[in-house]
């Protein structure tokens, strides 16, 4: 009587512990997966982060230029425009902000 009752215990335990072990191992491989992508993410986050700061750098390095040719312009116009508007670039021709623009 006794050993009735092992048998089908024992088959329920088997039956239980298959099933545990075949869903921990689809657990398993998606925490591997879930893993891969957080580290994939991290390293796209850090190429973009890289290529952020190569972005500002060189919005900087524009912004400075800009500024530069933005001075020169109006040190031009204050400085040099007048003097410039007097000479002749050619006596038949006259100054040279009268000369024909061909563009």
């Amino acid at each position: 009587m006794l050993s009735n009752k092992i048998i089908p215990i024992g088959r329920k335990l088997c039956k239980i512990v298959y099933i545990v072990l075949f869903y921990s191992q689809g657990l398993i491989r998606e925490v591997h997966e879930i893993r891969d992508s957080i580290k994939f993410l991290k390293d796209k986050l850090q190429s973009a982060e890289e290529a952020m700061r190569r972005l500002s750098r060189t919005k900087r390095t524009l912004e400075k230029d800009i500024a530069v040719k933005e001075n020169s312009l109006e040190i031009d116009a204050r400085n040099c425009t007048g003097m410039r508007k007097s000479m002749a670039m050619d006596p038949k021709v006259g100054p040279i902000f009268n000369m024909p623009c061909h563009m």
